[in-house]
C-alpha cells in the first residue's frame, strides 16, 4: 500500500505546476463533478465523522432513511482510521444526548408551552371568560386533551428510553458501518510526519484574523486549519483524514467523494459551498485524480428528497462560540501555545513539534526556564479554555461569570508578555 512521505503530501511541494497539468487538473474536475455528485461512477465516497454521529441525533424513522442509503451504497463507503476514532469517542455522549435534549424536553416542552399557557390564559381571564362560556369550555377541553396526550407521550419516551439506551451495546446501524471499507489508516510514521507539518502550516498563523483569511485568501486554507480555534488541543483530524483519502485514491487509481456536514469552517469548502481550487490543483499533483468535497445537506435532500437535521443541541460539538470574551480567550490561547512551541524547539526539546503543549511546558518548568507558579496558572487557563471549547452554553453560562473570564483573559494575555519575555532573554 502506498505510504503518505514527505515530498507527497498536501503541504509539499508548493503550487507550481505548469500550464497543461492546471488545466488537465480543472478539467477534469468539472467534467467527473455531475457524475460524482448523482452516483453515477463507483468512486469511494468517505464519510465524515459528523456524518455517523448524526444518525444518533435524528428521528427513529429518519435514521431507517439514511440506514438504507448505506445499506445500498455500502460497498463503496469508506471510513478513515481518524473518523473510525472520532466515532467511537463521540457515539455514546450522542446517544445519551438524543434522550434529553429531543426526548425529554419534547415533553417538558409540551407542558411548558401548550398546557401551562393554556391554563394561565384561563386564569388571567376568568372573570371576563363567564361572558364567554364557549371559550371557557373550549379551553377545558383543550387543556384535559394535552395532558391526556402528555401522559401517552411519557408512556412513550419510556419505552424510547429503553431503545435509546440498548443502543449502547446492541446496534445494527454500528453492525452496518463496521462492514464499510476501513484499510487506509496511517501508522505511527505517518502521523508524525503529518502533525510536524502542520505545526509548520500553523506558524505564523494570525488566529485573530484566521476566519477573514480562510475566505478571502487565495490558497491559504487546508484541511483542519479551522480547528486551530475550534480544537485547539488537537487540530490534526482533518488533515489526517484528507492524506487517507490520498492513499485510497493512488491504491485504487480513482476519484475520491468526501461527505460532510462541516461546511462553516471554511477549511474543506468555501461559504458559499464551491470549492476551493488549489484542492483541486494539490490532489491532482499528489494522485492524478480528484477530490469532490460534498455537503451533506445538499447531497441528501437530492439523492433522499429530505434533510436530516440534528434533534439535539451541536453547539457543543460544533465549537459555535459568540460570547466575545469566550472567543478572545480561545484566539489568545492559539497564540499562547504558539509561543510554548516556539520556546521549545529554541532549546531543543526533543520532538517538541509534536508533543502535546502540556508536556513541553512542564518541560520548561524542569529545565528552569518557566516558574511552577506560571505553570500552574497557565495550566488553569488551558483547563478552562478546553471547558470552553467542549461544553455546552448553558453549562458555561451556569459555571463562569462575566468577571471569572475576564479574569482569566487578562492572566492570558499576562502569560503571553511573560512568555514572549522569557523568550527574548534566551
Amino acid at each position: 500500500m502506498e505510504k503518505i512521505q514527505e515530498g507527497k503530501t498536501f503541504k509539499s511541494p508548493d503550487i507550481n505546476i505548469d500550464l497543461n497539468t492546471y488545466k488537465k487538473a480543472i478539467e477534469h474536475y468539472y467534467k467527473n463533478f455531475n457524475d460524482a455528485l448523482e452516483l453515477n461512477n463507483n468512486i469511494p465516497i468517505f464519510l465524515d465523522t459528523n456524518i455517523l454521529l448524526r444518525f444518533y441525533s435524528i428521528s427513529f424513522k429518519q435514521r431507517e432513511l439514511l440506514k438504507a442509503f448505506f445499506t445500498l451504497n455500502s460497498q463503496r463507503i469508506f471510513l478513515s482510521g481518524q473518523v473510525q476514532k472520532e466515532f467511537v469517542k463521540n457515539r455514546e455522549d450522542v446517544i445519551q444526548k438524543y434522550f434529553h435534549s429531543a426526548l425529554e424536553s419534547m415533553s417538558k416542552n409540551l407542558k411548558s408551552d401548550i398546557v401551562d399557557k393554556l391554563t394561565k390564559y384561563k386564569n388571567d381571564h376568568k372573570e371576563v371568560l363567564k361572558d364567554f362560556d364557549y371559550i371557557d369550555k373550549t379551553l377545558q377541553k383543550q387543556i384535559k386533551s394535552f395532558e391526556r396526550v402528555g401522559n401517552d407521550l411519557k408512556k412513550d419516551i419510556d419505552q424510547l428510553r429503553i431503545k435509546n439506551k440498548q443502543l449502547n451495546f446492541s446496534d445494527s446501524f454500528l453492525d452496518l458501518i463496521n462492514s464499510f471499507n476501513q484499510n487506509f489508516g496511517l501508522d505511527e510514521n505517518e502521523i508524525d510526519l503529518l502533525k510536524k507539518e502542520f505545526d509548520i502550516l500553523t506558524k505564523g498563523i494570525d488566529a485573530q484574523k484566521l476566519k477573514n483569511d480562510i475566505e478571502k485568501k487565495l490558497n491559504f486554507s487546508f484541511p483542519g486549519l479551522g480547528d486551530m480555534i475550534e480544537k485547539p488541543e488537537n487540530p490534526y483530524g482533518d488533515y489526517f483524514i484528507y492524506h487517507e483519502m490520498i492513499k485510497c485514491a493512488l491504491e485504487n487509481k480513482s476519484d475520491i467523494i468526501f461527505l460532510t456536514y462541516d461546511t462553516t469552517k471554511g477549511d474543506w469548502m468555501k461559504s458559499n459551498k464551491e470549492p476551493h481550487i488549489h484542492y483541486v490543483l494539490r490532489t491532482f499533483e499528489l494522485c492524478n485524480q480528484s477530490i469532490f468535497i460534498l455537503d451533506a445537506e445538499r447531497f441528501f435532500e437530492k439523492h433522499l428528497k429530505t434533510n436530516f437535521e440534528s434533534l439535539i443541541d451541536v453547539a457543543k460539538n460544533s465549537h459555535s462560540i459568540d460570547n466575545l470574551i469566550e472567543q478572545d480567550i480561545l484566539l489568545d490561547c492559539v497564540t499562547l501555545e504558539r509561543i510554548i512551541r516556539t520556546i521549545s524547539e529554541f532549546v531543543c526539546i526533543e520532538k517538541s513539534e509534536i508533543k502535546p503543549t502540556g508536556i513541553l511546558l512542564r518541560n520548561l518548568v524542569e529545565m528552569n526556564i518557566v516558574e511552577k507558579n506560571r505553570y500552574e496558572q497557565i495550566r488553569e487557563i488551558m483547563r478552562v479554555r478546553s471547558q470552553i471549547s467542549h461544553r455546552s452554553k448553558d453549562y458555561i453560562k451556569e459555571r463562569y461569570s462575566k468577571d471569572f473570564l475576564l479574569k482569566i483573559f487578562d492572566e492570558l494575555e499576562d502569560c503571553i508578555d511573560y512568555l514572549n519575555k522569557k523568550y527574548s532573554e534566551l
